[in-house]
């Protein structure tokens, strides 16, 4: 047991220190009243079996131990009260050291005491800061998130909290003017989508007209170049055999043409609402349609089970028909090998159509989509230069997308999207 070193006498002796053990407060008549910062003395030196109490990481809260002075038995009592709730290893130590009395009943009540002075001094300015905390950020903070909920919404008139000078403020002002930004930036889109709507309609109006206006007088020349050809040639010299050959050539060039212009303007104006379509027939159809050029070069066309898709069952023949047509037409030495396949992605199918043609280089695969654009002359490889882009006006009506993966001399694949149908998700 060990001895007090306090002043024998039968007063009780408390003490306040910090979490270092330096005494901050204390009744000891042993000790000075008051001292300098540097001279405290510290509760490990007065009592040493409370050291533990102090050393760092120490988690015990309250201890109490029974001693021997000159005066009988003293039992000292410790208690933690922490008040730093961010940095709990900051404490008030107090201490009390009771002789020959009720010690249960005045630690007790020393410590209900000091905790209910911690309790206040605690809460009154954590309820100060509360107040002030909602009045200068809380408030605001739920007018600023009330807005950006209402401008994700397309509302940016939600009033804000302009008048505050602190941060809030500045941050309410700033996102203030980036709304009226993105409001204005909002009605120019707008604005340029309706006139690029119009522009469109306008255009494909057109073409379709157009191109519907031009076949009767250009079928006339057409016909009239085909009845000179029959009846002169041969009875005029060369040169106007050839200048007849050139003239029926490019009238009949012209009428091809014009058919596809026509053809491309129909598949938004003409096409069907996408439905529930089975691909595969598609597929047979397009084939089908191609018997004639399959059996003049030897190609041979296989597939695996296609999926039913949302399409417009006659746009679909086309996109088969055109794609698995090109891969005939541009085939190297080896007859024409072309494979078409469908795999689940998502909500849609990828469809792919490989062949094992001439290749076509990179540079050029976004070129090959565009209307009218070839790569080879008319001599080489007939043809308007509509097909692709026909394919690719088509996939995107039905919400796909169509690209092209190629290696010069190595073969071409072309891939395609369409949404699933309702009972046939990937």
């Amino acid at each position: 047991m060990e001895t007090a070193t306090a002043s024998p006498h039968e007063e009780d002796i408390r003490y306040l220190t910090n979490n270092a053990g330096d005494v901050l407060l204390h009744s000891d008549p042993a000790l000075p009243a008051s001292f300098d910062a540097e001279e405290r003395p510290r509760l490990q030196e007065i009592l040493p079996g409370l050291a533990l109490m102090f050393e760092p990481g120490s988690r015990t809260q309250r201890t109490w131990e029974r001693l021997e002075s000159q005066g009988g038995d003293v039992v000292v009592s410790f208690q933690k009260v922490p008040f730093d709730p961010l940095r709990p290893e900051r404490f008030l130590g107090l201490a009390e050291m009771v002789y020959h009395r009720d010690v249960v009943g005045e630690i007790a009540s020393l410590r209900n005491r000091i905790l209910l002075l911690a309790v206040a001094l605690i809460l009154g300015p954590a309820v100060l800061f509360s107040l002030f905390f909602t009045r200068i950020l809380v408030r605001p903070l739920g007018q600023l998130t009330r807005a950006v909920e209402k401008a994700t919404a397309g509302e940016y008139d939600t009033p804000l909290p302009l008048e505050a000078h602190d941060e809030m403020g500045f941050l309410a002002r700033s996102f203030q003017d980036m709304t009226q930004r993105v409001k204005e930036r909002e009605q120019a889109l707008a604005q340029q989508a309706a006139e690029l709507e119009r522009s469109n309609q306008e255009l494909q109006q057109f073409a379709y007209v157009a191109s519907h206006d031009l076949q009767e007088p250009l079928r006339m020349v057409a016909s009239y170049t085909q009845l000179l050809a029959r009846r002169y040639q041969g009875k005029l010299d060369a040169d106007a055999d050839e200048f007849i050959a050139y003239a029926v050539d490019g009238a009949n060039r012209m009428q091809r043409l014009i058919n596809s212009l026509l053809e491309f303007s129909r598949v938004s104006t003409q096409g069907r609402e996408p439905e529930p379509t089975d691909s595969a027939v598609a597929f047979q159809q397009a084939v089908s349609n191609l018997g004639m050029a399959m059996e003049e070069s030897g190609a041979v066309v296989t597939h695996d089970p296609l999926p039913t898709v949302m399409a417009d069952a006659t746009q679909l023949t086309q996109v088969f028909q055109n794609l698995i047509g090109n891969a005939i037409k541009f085939h190297g030495e080896e007859p024409p090998r072309v494979h078409v396949s469908a795999e689940p992605k998502d909500n849609e199918w990828l469809f792919s159509v490989r062949d094992n043609g001439i290749g076509i280089e990179p540079e050029y695969f976004d070129r090959v989509f565009v209307i009218f654009q070839r790569l080879h002359s008319r001599l080489e490889y007939p043809g308007t230069g509509i097909g692709l882009a026909l394919c690719k006006r088509i996939v995107e009506r039905h919400g796909g997308r169509i690209w092209v993966e190629s290696e010069l001399g190595k073969g071409t694949t072309f891939y395609f999207t369409l949404p699933a149908a309702g009972g046939d998700q990937p």
